[in-house]
Formats: structure tokens, sequence, C-alpha cells
């Protein structure tokens, strides 16, 4: 299996209360804001990521990391052959 890139999935009850850290502090740049998530990138390195959940905005639980893979339906297919729980469907 080739993964592309993990971001891990931060839970807080503000997440644009963190841009201050991420973007003055690390350096990194919101990329993608929706309120209910911010995901933070390195400009040197855009896969170098992180995002920021309010996980109480939705009734089901959030993800604690997103995986990038080459290919999902066959990491989708083995993960159901090992009897893992696939709580959201394959995001294409």
């Amino acid at each position: 299996m080739s993964v592309r890139r993990i971001v891990p999935n931060i839970n807080s009850a503000e997440p644009s209360a963190s841009k201050p850290f991420y973007e003055n502090v690390l350096g990194l740049r919101a990329v993608m804001d929706m309120g209910w998530i911010v995901t933070f990138a390195s400009a040197s390195n855009p896969t170098a990521q992180l995002s920021v959940v309010a996980s109480d905005t939705r009734n089901e639980p959030h993800a604690d990391i997103s995986v990038e893979v080459v290919d999902v339906d066959a990491c989708h297919a083995a993960a159901q052959l090992h009897g893992y729980a696939i709580v959201y469907p394959p995001n294409r």
C-alpha cells in the first residue's frame, strides 16, 4: 500500500482559535477553513499538514487521522478483508 500523506485531526472546541499559534509560531498557513475544521500546511512542504476539528458539530465521531493513499479501493478492500469497521465510506 502506498501512502501519500497522513494528517492528524486534533479536537478543539474552537478550531479558528488555533490560527495564531499554527500561523504565527509554527509558520503554517490555513489552507482550508470550513468553520468546523481548519487545515494547516507548511508552505515549504505542503504534505506536512494537520487539521483542527470541532467534534461537537457532528453526531458521528470525527476521524483521528486522515490518510491519503494511492489506491483507495484496494485499501478499503484490505480493511474489510481484515474485519475493520468502516465508519465512513472512502472519499474520492
